[in-house]
């Protein structure tokens, strides 16, 4: 049984935050509290931007995305780390690597780049390393040669989110902001994914009701 959550985040010059390591308490809600522009929402968006919660979904980097300096200059670079720890009774979502057994998937790394302005977000292994799935059916070493020019096999490419789409939480990034259109305007908005959510609980699950005594 796929269940998990997310342990910790790292967070290296992603706008206003230059360095942060936060781990994450299982047992416990997490509560982020501090003054204006100290980060909060910040990281928020860093895990909805990790996870391409609704509000990222079509989302284009920009040059406020990345670290500045007291001198005016923005980094190269910025990087968002997720590292997921399994729960009691579950374990971590998993990805066909290849041949062999599935491995399975310890994070979610992601990267923006100020040239281009382009991101990429892979899925990590225990050590960090991004994790590599087979483009094709997948062939052991040995069997390489027989089975050369039928169009199997293939190679192959780094795992990403749509490969552990089924077991990702939902983020909900509400704010006064987006309040309006996450409600009457996005299809897949905050609100519309909550109240889909609770639907699907009324009509699905079991109620017991009781008489009131007369």
């Amino acid at each position: 049984m796929v269940k998990f959550y997310i342990s910790k985040i790292v967070i290296s010059n992603f706008r206003g935050i230059k360095e942060l390591s936060l781990e994450i308490p299982a047992d416990q809600n997490t509560l982020i509290i501090g003054p204006n522009n100290s980060g909060k929402s910040t990281l928020i968006d860093a895990i909805g931007l990790c996870l391409s919660a609704p509000k990222f979904y079509q989302y284009n980097i920009q040059e406020s995305d990345f670290w500045q300096n007291s001198d005016g200059e923005f980094s190269e670079e910025f990087k968002i780390e997720l590292n997921f720890s399994s729960l009691d009774g579950g374990h971590l979502p998993a990805v066909k690597g290849g041949v062999g057994d599935p491995e399975y998937v310890y994070g979610v790394l992601t990267t923006g780049t100020k040239e281009g302005l382009g991101i990429s977000r892979r899925l990590s292994d225990n050590d960090g390393k991004e994790l590599l799935v087979s483009k094709g059916t997948p062939i052991s070493k040995g069997k390489k040669d027989e089975f050369k020019g039928t169009g199997l096999g293939g190679g192959k490419r780094y795992a990403g989110l749509y490969d552990v789409s089924n077991w990702l939480p939902d983020i909900w990034n509400i704010d006064p902001k987006n309040l309006y259109n996450s409600l009457y305007v996005w299809k897949t908005g905050p609100l519309q994914l909550l109240l889909k959510e609770y639907k699907r609980h009324l009509l699905n699950d079991e109620w017991e009701t009781e008489n009131p005594k007369r």
